[in-house]
């Protein structure tokens, strides 16, 4: 008699199955996190951009010579840039040490079920 019930061995083969499958979700999960990390730098730069135009705009408008529009544009743009990559670039590697973290756990599991 199964002291698990009769459906212990379907649960342990729909557990292997999820095992198997678990490094193609896994780059898919990195994957995704990947996207959302560049989509967010992607949302700094734009919100940056136009914070750092506007306030330069209005903070500009009192001065007697004035300011260009290029170069209003020109840094709006520099800090954007560097605060998107900057974002991003975190991003990114919190999912790749994220991602390695997965991938040891997932590994001292499968040594711990083999030895």
């Amino acid at each position: 008699m199964d002291i698990y019930g009769p459906h212990a061995s379907n649960y342990n083969t729909h557990l292997r199955a999820v095992m198997a499958s678990s490094s193609s979700s896994s780059s898919s999960e990195s994957l995704e996190c990947t996207s959302r990390c560049y989509l967010l730098g992607l949302s700094t730069f734009a919100l940056t951009f136009s914070a750092t135009y506007f306030v330069q705009k209005s903070a500009t408008l009192r001065l007697r010579g004035g300011v260009s529009a290029g170069a209003i544009v020109a840094t709006s743009a520099f800090f954007g840039v560097v605060g998107g990559y900057l974002v991003a670039d975190t991003c990114r590697k919190d999912c790749e040490k994220t991602a390695r973290m997965a991938r040891e756990t997932r590994m001292r599991m499968e040594a711990g079920r083999q030895g």
